[in-house]
């Protein structure tokens, strides 16, 4: 089942144009950014937790196996970034 398609790609352009790189590079490298852009462009904290837990972080910890760290994955991505890289780390994820 596919969940917002095509949305990744438009905000890939989005990304793309501010800041050189695309949401999921930028994302690994600093999610609090992701995060704050899209709070921007949507305006709507709710959202943009869908947003972020749909589009990056359960389709990452699927590959991974880990669906049990989604809460803690977003909460971390969204106020803590390196703690977020850390978590990453320790899942053998090549940052």
């Amino acid at each position: 089942m596919r969940v917002m398609p095509g949305l990744l790609n438009i905000l890939n352009k989005v990304f793309i144009a501010r800041f050189g790189t695309d949401m999921v590079a930028l994302f690994l490298n600093d999610s609090k950014k992701v995060y704050e852009t899209l709070l921007s462009l949507y305006g709507n904290e709710d959202t943009v937790t869908l947003i972020m837990s749909y589009l990056l972080i359960k389709p990452m910890l699927i590959r991974l196996g880990r669906l049990d760290l989604v809460d803690k994955a977003l909460t971390l991505a969204m106020k803590n970034p390196e703690g977020f890289r850390e978590m990453l780390r320790s899942l053998n994820v090549d940052l």
